[in-house]
């Protein structure tokens, strides 16, 4: 019977080692979750950050492309008001010539269209 006081002895001591183990996992788990914790509120910061800094520069991009955009309409209207005034110009200058292209150029066009193939 001595052997089962030295048993219940041992398991009593291993239930108490247990125990400790149990609640020194508890504390590094604890430690562990308050650490990912932080570290996951940094990225969240970070990620905010990144978003802000991200839409900053899209906003900016945007506004340069505007720019370039509304340069090249201003560009092509001063183009197309020129090549206006010069074909005005010439037709001008030269009527019986302009009136014979037209009408060559309105016969071509119509042979292409034309189905009679």
């Amino acid at each position: 019977m001595a052997n089962t006081g030295d048993s219940n002895k041992e398991i009593a001591s291993k239930e108490e080692q247990t125990k400790a183990t149990a609640g020194n996992y508890r504390d590094v788990d604890s430690k562990e979750i308050d650490e990912l914790k932080t570290e996951f509120a940094v990225l969240r910061d970070d990620l905010g950050s990144l978003v802000t800094s991200l839409k900053n520069l899209v906003g900016k991009q945007s506004e340069k492309v505007v720019g370039l955009a509304e340069d090249a309409k201003e560009i092509v209207r001063t183009q197309a008001k020129a090549t206006g005034e010069n074909a005005e110009k010439y037709i001008k200058e030269r009527p019986l010539t302009s009136t014979l292209v037209a009408f060559g150029s309105g016969f071509v066009v119509g042979l292409l269209l034309s189905n009679k193939r």
